[in-house]
């Protein structure tokens, strides 16, 4: 494996993106559902509480407050089915993707980069959002860190990815939200660019190599502060997809596709992206 302090020519040849906050807001349904399913078990959960858990799977979860306030029925696999069932319903009916996250992956693709998607979420949830987002076909291999012995911060999920992509780790950048993911992406050997839900005041992010306020703020300027590049192999692949394309809102006829998740108006994207800057959304580089 390559060091952690490779310089530019460190090439990048594939993309690993995180789900759960990182292409939807799903964050705050997150922690809405939680706290209602382990509130009916007499359990008192904070924001802050769940929030140092985001990014761990599910199962673990359970069993972190399970082993804080044991409770005997139900069981904990039918507290995760219903927490994560909460989850799907709630993203079906109120989910938003995220600002940029279509344009990223255009953007990326346009570079030829491979595209992953590696989840703490299981499967099932995977399949929801990849489904009535839009972004469903956009990645190569998708991976759930619920066929892994260890979920995140182990680096098992982004290594798998990277062994079924058959890119080397350390030639591959992750987009992550969640201490534990970043922690995750980096024991791996990845790159890592966080784009946290509340980025700290001091434009750190546990560890990540970039910090950005916004996946719109992806571009060109992202790679010197990284301290990498795109590989030629990268380059040489034929660009696809178009930004409506990315974001499916045209079908394969030309026409418009059907949308169950909100978002901005691809117009209203592309006039917020001409007014930003150079290093548009950059919080910090570390």
């Amino acid at each position: 494996m390559e060091s952690q302090g490779a310089g530019v020519n460190r090439p990048i040849e594939a993309v690993v993106f995180d789900m759960d906050g990182v292409l939807v807001d799903s964050e705050p349904l997150w922690r809405e559902v939680e706290q209602e399913v382990f509130g009916g078990l007499g359990i008192l959960v904070t924001d802050e509480d769940l929030e140092r858990t985001m990014g761990v799977r599910i199962n673990e979860v359970v069993a972190l407050w399970r082993s804080l306030h044991p409770w005997e029925e139900p069981p904990p696999e039918e507290v995760e089915r219903r927490i994560v069932d909460g989850v799907a319903r709630a993203i079906r009916e109120r989910g938003v993707v995220n600002d940029g996250a279509g344009e990223a992956i255009a953007y990326f693709r346009g570079l030829g980069m491979r595209l992953a998607l590696a989840s703490s979420s299981p499967f099932r949830l995977i399949d929801t959002v990849l489904a009535v987002s839009g972004l469903g076909g956009q990645f190569e291999v998708v991976h759930s860190a619920e066929e892994e012995v260890l979920g995140k911060p182990d680096p098992a999920v982004y290594l798998t990815t990277a062994r079924k992509l058959g890119v080397p780790p350390e030639r591959c950048l992750a987009i992550e939200d969640s201490p534990s993911g970043v922690r995750s992406a980096r024991a791996a050997g990845m790159r890592c660019v966080a784009v946290p839900e509340r980025p700290a005041p001091d434009g750190e992010f546990h560890g990540a190599d970039l910090v950005l306020e916004s996946l719109a703020a992806a571009g060109d300027w992202m790679w010197q502060a990284l301290g990498v590049r795109p590989s030629q192999t990268s380059r040489d692949r034929t660009t696809v997809p178009t930004e409506e394309e990315a974001m499916g809102t045209k079908d394969k006829g030309g026409g418009k596709a059907s949308k169950k998740v909100a978002q901005k108006s691809l117009k209203e994207k592309r006039q917020a992206k001409k007014s930003k800057d150079t290093k548009p959304g950059q919080i910090s580089a570390r």
